[in-house]
């Protein structure tokens, strides 16, 4: 599986932070994820995705997915998580929905890498933010696209980038 550069970057600020409780928003094929649960042994991470096609959307930053066979990549992100235990934690459904499932203030970070239109970004932002303790970090991929940046840019006065892709910002 391929590793990206954001992967190694979030490990970096994972391992720095000593942070050890975490959501991936948007786990797909797992490379992230996986990543991640390989790079720091004393990490849990939920790995949350809905794993289904959308409709097609003209909207900027719209994904369908259609190119996916969904169901096999949630079964395969599933069965490969069984390895790390309690651990991975993988939650199927759509994100805003799926964030009451987790206590306000549990997570020492949530990775946001969902659904890339503004109001998804906004969505995901106001579900999973309040799951961040004080002093944790609620982070997400693709600042450089323009929907991403812009609903981050809603939402928060100021945010922080990594080299690259990742903004950031504590709690």
């Amino acid at each position: 599986m391929k590793i990206y550069e954001h992967a190694r970057q979030l490990e970096t600020h994972i391992k720095k932070e000593n942070l050890t409780r975490g959501a991936e928003v948007g786990v797909l094929r797992g490379a992230t994820y996986f990543y991640l649960l390989d790079a720091c042994p004393g990490l849990t991470l939920y790995g949350v995705d809905q794993w289904k096609a959308l409709p097609k959307s003209k909207a900027p930053g719209a994904y369908s997915y259609d190119q996916y066979d969904m169901g096999l990549l949630q079964e395969q992100v599933t069965m490969r998580a069984l390895a790390y235990g309690e651990r991975a934690r993988i939650m199927v459904g759509d994100s805003v929905r799926v964030a009451n499932a987790i206590k306000n203030r549990s997570l020492d970070f949530v990775f946001i890498d969902a659904d890339h239109t503004y109001e998804g970004v906004t969505g995901d932002i106001g579900a999973w933010a309040p799951k961040v303790r004080p002093g944790g970090w609620i982070m997400g991929h693709d600042i450089t696209k323009g929907p991403v940046r812009r609903a981050v840019r809603s939402v928060f006065e100021n945010y922080m980038t990594l080299p690259g892709t990742i903004w950031m910002v504590p709690q």
